[in-house]
């Protein structure tokens, strides 16, 4: 069983992507990018509960901070799940191809490993815009000294939904089942409207606090 990405250390992790190989590739790079994303809003909520006085403040928090843990621990699966969904893929058009049978044994594996492989950052994809939505209520109520770091991690996320959702802009092309394809391509649509506007939202409100600060 090979090791998983987050056994590994981020210098052999950035040689990795920096190398021939295929993976880590994209799908799997960004969504490092926001599960540190997320642990930057994380680091931020955790400061700001130790500076604030407010039974009422505190409480929010733990509960946002419970949640945002919960929404990174999701964000570190799809690391791994995005480099499974290659490999299924590869192994798919490596399957021989000589008889009538093995053609149509091929295409079949083919399309699964498709429909994997855009399944699955669309799941990463919902899976980020739920930690953005987590952001939107740290870019609130975290302490001003922090506010620059949540703003970052909610560059980091909404950079990750654009970038993971390349992934699935390549795949759909090569859906065969039209109602997939649309079904698809809509979801794609509408998390990357979502989310681009909550990002602009938060970095507007970050900004705001900087300004009064």
């Amino acid at each position: 069983m090979e090791n998983s990405v987050w056994d590994t250390t981020l210098a052999k992790f950035l040689e990795d992507t920096a190398s021939h190989a295929p993976t880590p590739g994209g799908g799997s790079v960004t969504m490092v990018s926001a599960s540190l994303g997320l642990g930057l809003v994380i680091m931020a909520l955790e400061i700001s509960l130790k500076k604030k006085a407010s039974r009422s403040e505190l409480g929010a928090m733990e509960d946002l901070l419970k949640t945002a843990r919960q929404q990174m621990q999701l964000l570190t699966l799809q690391v791994e799940q995005d480099i499974i969904a290659f490999k299924q893929y590869m192994e798919a058009i490596s399957l021989p191809k000589q008889t009538s049978a093995e053609k149509t044994r091929r295409q079949q594996a083919i399309q699964q490993a498709v429909l994997a492989a855009t399944s699955v950052p669309l799941a990463a994809a919902r899976d980020t815009l739920a930690a953005i939505e987590t952001t939107m209520v740290a870019a609130q109520i975290s302490h001003t000294q922090v506010i620059s770091d949540v703003g970052a991690g909610a560059t980091l996320l909404g950079g990750a939904i654009a970038g993971v959702l390349l992934n699935v802009d390549i795949n759909l092309p090569h859906i065969s089942d039209p109602e997939i394809k649309q079904k698809f391509a809509l979801e794609r649509e509408e998390l990357a409207k979502i989310s681009q506007e909550k990002v602009r939202i938060i970095l507007a409100q970050v900004q705001q606090r900087i300004a009064k600060n």
